[in-house]
């Protein structure tokens, strides 16, 4: 079994921990596991245009969606809390700034 774990920050403030399967990583690789896993991060942005819905007649404003990768880190499970209690609490800590 695999001792490592990849963790990401989630849209909703939390972290995901994946806890990669053997035979995957044994063939692949972990990192070919994270191109699956880690979602990216899509932004939209407004372009100060608008266009009009031609169903309703309402008008919307257009965004441009910006996608970028998400952070992630691979860790020793062991860095990994084993009581679960306080799981929602945990935070995404970037050592890179």
């Amino acid at each position: 079994m695999t001792d490592q774990r990849i963790i990401y920050p989630t849209e909703g403030g939390g972290v995901a921990v994946v806890v990669p399967a053997p035979e995957f990583v044994a063939a692949h690789g972990i990192e070919a596991l994270v191109e699956r896993v880690v979602p990216p991060i899509t932004r939209r942005i407004p372009t100060g245009l608008f266009a009009i819905d031609e169903d309703t007649g309402e008008s919307y404003e257009l965004h441009d969606e910006v996608i970028e990768p998400r952070p992630y880190k691979i860790v020793s499970v062991d860095d990994i809390p084993s009581d679960r209690t306080w799981r929602a609490a945990w935070e995404y800590v970037d050592d890179q700034g």
